[in-house]
Formats: C-alpha cells, structure tokens, sequence
C-alpha cells in the first residue's frame, strides 16, 4: 500500500530538489552563480542569479533587497499565494501530493525534467555532473 503524503514544502523538496524547480520556471537561467536577465519585470542587462545560500538555493535579483526561495519564486511568478504555489509544483512534477486546500487549476506547457545535484558540490564551487531524468 502506498502512503499518500500530504502537500508540504518539505515533502516537495523530498522528491525534487530547489535546482528543480529554479530550472523548470525560469527560462534564462542556466548554472548557479550565473547572472541572467529577470523574467519578472522588464530586464536588459543581467541582474538575476541563483546562488548557494546556506544548505539551499536563491534566487536574487538585484534591483529589490532579500532573496526569494524557489516557493517564494513560483508565487511571485504566477501572482498567486502560497499554497497554490505549491499546488502548481505539485502538477508540474506529477508528485501526486494530496492538497488539504482548493484545488488550483494549472496546466502546465512543458514536462517537468529532475535533475540530480550535489548542493555541497556547488557551494564548493567545484565542477557538477548533472544527469537528466526523462
């Protein structure tokens, strides 16, 4: 019998990762530590990155102060609050996570693709291998 877990930021990140979900909503990025232009508000130069922030990823644009996290991203790029953010990962990766919420209606345009990182390897700022799950 399989256990049905519930809709929570920590049972998400058990089955992807933040570099997950950076990589799926945001086109322009490509590599942690690399600058890309914002999709969030006009941008012409650069002023966007991912980074290594503790034991997770960020994401920080440089023209506002704080950084968001990928829940926080997903939230912002949609308009939508908190737990529908979830919701949206939640379809977009087929995780099957049961929502004690409203159900929020989100067709996604592409597949989900998992990747496989070592976050200590990137805060070491050593080399990473990257292996694409279809």
């Amino acid at each position: 019998m399989k256990v049905m877990l519930a809709l929570t930021p920590k049972a998400i990140l058990n089955e992807i990762t933040s570099y997950d979900i950076f990589k799926y909503y945001i086109a322009n990025f490509s590599q942690v530590g690399k600058f890309f232009c914002s999709e969030l508000r006009a941008d012409n130069n650069p002023t966007c990155v991912i980074a290594a922030i503790g034991n997770d990823l960020k994401y920080k644009d440089f023209k506002y102060i704080g950084f968001m996290n990928c829940f926080d991203y997903v939230k912002t790029k949609y308009n939508v609050n908190f737990n529908e953010a979830l919701q949206i990962i939640n379809i977009d990766f087929n995780l099957n996570l049961i929502s004690t919420y409203k159900t929020y209606k989100h067709e996604s345009q592409k597949q989900a693709i998992k990747y496989n990182i070592d976050l200590d390897s990137i805060t070491q700022k050593s080399s990473t291998i990257i292996s694409v799950c279809i």
